[in-house]
């Protein structure tokens, strides 16, 4: 292999192989300064979310459950649902004298996610149970999957 001369600024020539290794430390030295901004633990807490959430999955007791899970004409201000990962609950009806309502995890375990499937639409998330969003008029009917249990709650009186 032939040597190829580098001006370094000084009027001296250097070795092109020592000048693409030290490149190469440079850029290891970098990454490994910007991996060290990364919080420890970053990523780690949510592992459990990635793992367990199947977007293409419905449950296999989904139906049987649909009869505990039907709030239609519950007349409370809130209710918890049990989370479970792996594949979507059976369908979620939320109380039809609801006008608006919110939902937020229950406690404040770290290893907490949920994922929606609202009826009409497309699979939402998986979120942190820290950082679940809020939808603009989400149907009354919506699947569940997760870690934790989340509580659906009336905002309209």
């Amino acid at each position: 292999m032939q040597k190829i001369p580098i001006p370094t600024g000084s009027g001296r020539l250097i070795n092109g192989k020592f000048f693409i290794s030290a490149i190469i430390i440079s850029a290891v030295l970098s990454l490994i300064g910007i991996l060290k901004m990364i919080p420890a633990g970053g990523g780690n807490e949510h592992q459990s979310m990635r793992r367990n959430y199947n977007p293409a999955r419905v449950c296999d007791d989904a139906w049987r459950q649909e009869s505990k899970l039907n709030f239609s004409s519950f007349r409370g201000d809130y209710f918890d649902i049990k989370l479970h990962g792996g594949c979507w609950s059976g369908r979620i009806r939320t109380p039809d004298g609801w006008q608006s309502w919110q939902k937020q995890m229950v406690g404040n375990d770290p290893k907490s996610w949920v994922a929606f499937w609202y009826e009409g639409s497309n699979p939402a998330g998986p979120y942190p149970g820290s950082s679940i969003p809020s939808f603009s008029y989400p149907p009354h009917v919506v699947r569940l999957q997760g870690n934790g249990t989340i509580r659906f709650y009336r905002t309209d009186r």
